[in-house]
């Protein structure tokens, strides 16, 4: 996994640094609107770049596809653990999917879309904001991520310096550089107060709204589960010194 993680990278790293040295900085901040068909039209002429301009198209619609599905199933599975309503976590008799929670997520994505497009001086200032925000609350969501992963295995990191390194110190590390991209990025947004801020601090009211009522009128014992971490094995514990 580790591996994986920093084979794609290197390989991520070495294709932005190659496209972006085709061309003159300059000359990209003027076709920033269409930096990625420039690139390709720069570098093989007009054919590559109308290819470029249908594969970004397709990557946005199957970006979008993929968000709608892991939203589902997010849904879903709170649904099933009594987090929202117990609709969302039943399926389809034929089909055996989450009817009641693919619609639900798809008619809320649908007015979001249509809200912000509407509200914006431009489609593509509408996209920008929803991208925008998508991208904090993902940096949040792996922020978060790593800070839990650490503590959730921080018996099994203390059984060697290995264990520290890839189970402690570098879902923390993570977690660190994503919140220090978060305080970037919102003064570029604006600031904390700004637009695209109010959309998001609107998203997480409800999320809390929600958790609020199932906690205290919902009914579900998914809150009242004990706490726990992981316990390692007993060969793995380090061995306590003779007193």
């Amino acid at each position: 996994m580790v591996t994986s993680v920093i084979v794609l990278a290197l390989m991520y790293a070495f294709l932005t640094f190659a496209l972006q040295g085709a061309v003159h900085t300059k000359d990209l901040e003027a076709n920033g609107d269409n930096a990625l068909s420039y690139i390709a039209q720069v570098i093989s002429g007009s054919a590559l770049a109308k290819y470029m301009i249908l594969a970004v198209a397709l990557s946005a619609l199957g970006s979008t596809l993929a968000s709608l599905v892991s939203g589902v199933r997010v849904t879903f599975a709170m649904g099933s653990d009594g987090v929202l309503p117990r609709a969302f976590g039943r399926t389809d008799s034929k089909f055996k999917t989450p009817v009641l929670a693919t619609v639900i997520i798809g008619v809320i994505a649908s007015i979001g879309v249509w809200l912000y497009t509407f509200g914006s001086g431009s489609v593509q200032d509408s996209f920008a904001t929803v991208v925008s925000v998508d991208g904090l609350l993902f940096a949040l969501y792996y922020a978060l991520t790593g800070i839990a992963t650490a503590v959730y295995y921080r018996k099994l990191a203390s059984t060697s310096v290995w264990n520290i390194i890839h189970i402690a110190v570098f879902p923390l590390a993570a977690a660190g550089f994503l919140a220090y991209i978060i305080v970037r990025s919102v003064e570029g947004l604006g600031g904390w107060s700004g637009r695209d801020l109010v959309s998001l601090y609107v998203m997480l009211g409800i999320g809390v709204a929600i958790m609020l009522y199932v906690r205290f009128a919902g009914g579900s014992d998914y809150f009242s589960l004990p706490r726990e971490t992981y316990q390692p094995a007993a060969e793995l514990q380090p061995a306590n010194p003779e007193p």
